[in-house]
């Protein structure tokens, strides 16, 4: 994994969190922000990291 894997999918889930419909039809773009996401530490930092707007 490569630091554009994790700044692709950090920037493809705050587009799905605010439009979910944003993935629609790209299955494979879902596909790869969920394997990042599933990635035990990038979890452990999502679960723990602040909530902001940003």
């Amino acid at each position: 994994m490569t630091w554009v894997d994790v700044f692709i999918a950090e920037h493809v889930s705050d587009m799905y969190a605010k439009v979910p419909e944003f993935l629609d039809g790209f299955p494979e773009v879902k596909a790869h922000m969920e394997k990042v996401q599933s990635n035990p530490k990038i979890k452990k930092w999502i679960d723990s990291r602040p909530k902001t707007n940003f």
